[in-house]
């Protein structure tokens, strides 16, 4: 084989296309309910966090190619999800059930666990430490959060405003824990400290 033949041989190489961010407007319909059972789930963390990303991913707030401000919020969705579970996993043994839905112009994030105490937030909040931080960015990140207690456990929940999907706001400044009654409180459910 000559010089000639290899140089003619050689691949030739192909461009590949850059895909282009395409905005994607956020739908005015809210998309229905997903719940995941949880219980007895081994990573239930990470497990929880992935089914809140395929959520979002389908319903266009979190894609490869998204716009910086809804990839950052939607990322932060995340860290609340990663924060509401790790808390149900230490501290009111193990989640039950996580539910992510849209309703009312807000994202909510819904932890069910199997123990009727409040979770505490760490007084003070010490940032250089370990530990105790995660209610703490529950509030920092969230518009609004808060605990609806149950005879058998209770539900942690979270919602980030949607329209901050559309625009880079901060959250607003955290409401305290708010008890939120249940609609038919007849199972012995009640929202008052245990």
């Amino acid at each position: 084989m000559s010089a000639a033949d290899t140089e003619a041989e050689a691949p030739v190489p192909v461009p590949v296309p850059v895909p282009v961010p395409v905005p994607v407007p956020v739908s005015s319909t809210p998309p229905a309910d997903r719940r995941l059972a949880l219980a007895g789930v081994q990573s239930p963390v990470g497990v929880g966090r992935d089914f809140v990303r395929h959520a979002l991913t389908d319903w266009h707030w979190f894609a490869e190619h998204a716009d910086p401000t809804r990839q950052s919020l939607a990322a932060d969705v995340l860290l609340v999800v990663s924060e509401l579970l790790a808390n149900a996993y230490m501290h009111g043994g193990g989640p039950v059930e996580l539910t992510v839905r849209v309703d009312g112009g807000a994202l909510r994030l819904e932890v069910v666990d199997g123990d009727p105490r409040l979770p505490v937030p760490s007084a003070p909040h010490l940032s250089g430490l370990p530990g105790g931080h995660g209610l703490y960015i529950i509030e920092q990140i969230s518009d609004r959060w808060g605990v609806v207690v149950a005879e058998t456990g209770k539900t942690v929940w979270a919602e980030v405003d949607t329209a901050r999907l559309e625009a880079d706001m901060p959250a607003a400044p955290p409401d305290p824990i708010e008890f939120a009654p249940i609609a038919e409180p007849t199972s012995g459910m009640h929202a008052e400290p245990v």
